[in-house]
């Protein structure tokens, strides 16, 4: 379903999706600051590791279907 179909008033919809968007973000932001700041190097590293596993996985789904 659509906002269309539902006949949803856009202006308040897309307001509190736009605020609701800001807040998690902000927030992401923040926790993976300090999570940063305490695990350092090695957190780079395994968020490496499990961009480089998601994008495998894609790959992989894509070529045997």
């Amino acid at each position: 379903m659509t906002f269309g179909v539902l006949e949803v008033d856009l202006v308040p919809a897309l307001t509190l999706i736009g605020v609701v968007t800001l807040v998690l973000s902000w927030v992401a932001v923040e926790v993976g600051a300090r999570v940063g700041e305490r695990l350092g190097r090695w957190a780079t590293l395994v968020g490496g590791v499990v961009l480089v596993l998601i994008g495998l996985r894609i790959l992989l789904a894509h070529l045997l279907g």
